[in-house]
């Protein structure tokens, strides 16, 4: 079982466990490093220059701006940036870290 474990995570390039046993308890502790933040400037080959592009735009300068800025800067609706930003995510250029009202934006290197 412990070997499953330790392949899992090297295969998932994640540190591997601590077991632990004292007594008749057993645990395993698990430690993660926080994600790096990587920011690249979006490809035009890939958006062209769209209503999306400019929201990657956006979000590359800066990974914690509003739904309601983006929409004022770029003077569409905040629906029409929701709809982007579920494009975008659905293919898979941008990805959300942390929580909803305090996370922010990422720009997946592999996709752009």
């Amino acid at each position: 079982m412990f070997i499953k474990i330790i392949n899992e995570c090297k295969l998932a390039k994640i540190d591997v466990p601590i077991f632990n046993n004292e007594a008749s308890e057993f645990w395993v502790e698990f430690t993660f490093k926080p994600a790096k933040q990587v920011i690249k400037k979006p490809s035009t080959k890939i958006l062209g220059n769209t209503t999306s592009h400019k929201v990657v735009r956006l979000l590359a300068n800066n990974g914690a701006i509003t739904i309601a800025e983006m929409a004022k800067q770029i003077g569409v609706t905040n629906r029409t940036i929701e709809r982007i930003i579920k494009q975008l995510q659905t293919q898979n250029i941008i990805i959300r870290s942390g929580s909803d009202k305090t996370g922010t934006w990422i720009i997946n290197e592999m996709s752009v």
